[in-house]
């Protein structure tokens, strides 16, 4: 089942929303909020934290816009970056990682090969 822990305030459908550092589940845990399962994560917004949230994370692939998924720490926050002044979390262990030639991996489970950007 997948787990994922939020690394920027991030809208949960249908009709939740989850602050940075809530925890996303699809199997009941306890103190999550609920995602069904086959949830497509927000690239860039969480850090997953089962093996099944690895895979959905993969498995969305790298995304570009005005920030890159691939940039870790670069979430632009429609708050601005006062919203988490005085409020620490630890900083994403997988993201997306570039590898030349338009290549990524997602750094921690590069075992899963690379994707194209």
């Amino acid at each position: 089942m997948a787990q994922y822990r939020c690394v920027a305030d991030c809208y949960v459908s249908p009709g939740g929303y989850a602050f940075a550092s809530d925890i996303l589940a699809d199997d009941g845990t306890p103190g999550s909020i609920a995602i069904p399962v086959g949830y497509l994560p927000p690239v860039g917004a969480v850090d997953p934290i089962t093996a099944d949230a690895i895979q959905n994370v993969w498995n969305v692939g790298p995304v570009f816009g005005p920030v890159s998924s691939a940039q870790p720490g670069l979430w632009n926050s429609p708050h601005g970056w006062f919203r988490w002044t005085g409020v620490s979390y630890p900083k994403p262990r997988y993201y997306w990682r570039p590898i030349g030639g338009g290549q990524f991996v997602l750094n921690g489970a590069e075992n899963l090969g690379p994707r194209s950007g």
